[in-house]
């Protein structure tokens, strides 16, 4: 190889770069900023077509199910505020779990192992509370699901995850009815 094709071969990598870095960029549409979160940290991907997905869509109305009942415990731990969670969810679950939870977010279609559904209850209502707390503080493969799923422990405080966990309660059907 010639210099030219050396230069011109390292321009091609990082016009690339540049290229696959906004791809990422406008995949994840950017964080929402909401009072007292931090931007999301990204998570490592383990392929590349799991970098290139579509922007998430607005999000939804939220659900008439929103409303503050009796919170289940589990362990002696409450679940939060399900009101506060939806904005928590629409900002960083949407992509991949979808407006209503069904596991079909516009990142989900690049993903080669497809996001739990939120809103199935036969799947949802029997995992235990602190289960689903781990898998949002410390990611799937924390519980041997999929890696894919990624660690919100640095972004999010304990608070939040539970109000993450109230909400993901709320769309179960049939609905959960607290720990048995």
């Amino acid at each position: 190889m010639t210099n030219l094709d050396i230069r011109r071969a390292g321009r091609a990598a990082a016009a690339g770069l540049i290229v696959l870095g906004f791809g990422v960029i406008v995949a994840c549409g950017g964080p929402k900023k909401e009072e007292g979160m931090e931007a999301p940290a990204q998570p490592e991907a383990t392929a590349p077509a799991e970098q290139a997905a579509p922007t998430p869509p607005a999000p939804a109305p939220a659900p008439e199910a929103l409303a503050p009942g009796p919170e289940a415990t589990a362990g002696g731990a409450m679940l939060g505020d399900a009101q506060k969670g939806k904005v928590i969810y629409d900002t960083y679950c949407v992509a991949c779990h979808g407006p209503q939870g069904k596991g079909d977010g516009p990142a989900a279609a690049s993903l080669t192992k497809k996001p739990a559904n939120h809103s199935d209850g036969n799947y949802m209502n029997p995992l235990p509370n602190e289960e689903l707390f781990k898998v949002v503080k410390e990611g799937g493969a924390s519980i041997g699901k999929s890696n894919l799923m990624p660690a919100w422990g640095a972004t999010l405080q304990d608070d939040q995850v539970k109000d993450v966990l109230a909400y993901v309660r709320s769309l179960a059907n049939p609905p959960y009815a607290g720990p048995r």
